[in-house]
């Protein structure tokens, strides 16, 4: 007795089921390559990704530099003002001089000037209201003939 094996049929529903399958893992891979893009972009821009790479190498020392002196740099938005929370390697407050600019975190706009003034040992805060949006904020800070260039996102709302 030998086994006959019937030819299988390819029909519309295989055809269907097989573009079902692939139109549903492109999908599904847009999906989440989407999410994870709006999850985890910054941002950060650049004009010349040349300067881009520059720039990066110059943020890691100055981090590595930051380390060395222990100092922790804290650049924070408290709702409409920019402000700078500097502590030393004991955790003390850092008495300092801070200067720094602000521009648009997407946007190729000419930085804007920001002048800070101590509210408390280690605490300085913008003198003038940031309007709301997303910012770069670059700080320079001096202290005991060290000098530190530092830069963050931030986000800033109506008062």
């Amino acid at each position: 007795m030998a086994i006959v094996k019937r030819e299988r049929e390819f029909t519309g529903l295989h055809m269907l089921l097989i573009m079902v399958a692939f139109f549903g893992v492109v999908i599904a891979v847009n999906v989440v390559m989407a999410v994870l893009a709006n999850t985890t972009f910054t941002g950060l821009t650049a004009r010349n990704g040349y300067v881009a790479s520059i720039d990066y190498k110059k943020d890691i020392e100055n981090r590595a530099r930051a380390a060395e002196l222990g100092w922790t740099v804290a650049v924070v938005a408290d709702r409409h003002r920019i402000g700078v929370d500097l502590t030393d390697a004991a955790g003390a407050p850092l008495v300092a001089v801070v200067s720094g600019t602000i521009e648009p975190l997407v946007k190729h706009d000419p930085p804007l000037p920001l002048e800070f003034a101590a509210v408390s040992a280690g605490r300085y805060r913008a003198v003038s209201p940031v309007p709301p949006g997303e910012w770069v904020v670059r700080v320079g800070i001096e202290h005991g003939g060290e000098r530190l260039a530092w830069h963050a996102p931030v986000e800033t709302v109506t008062p």
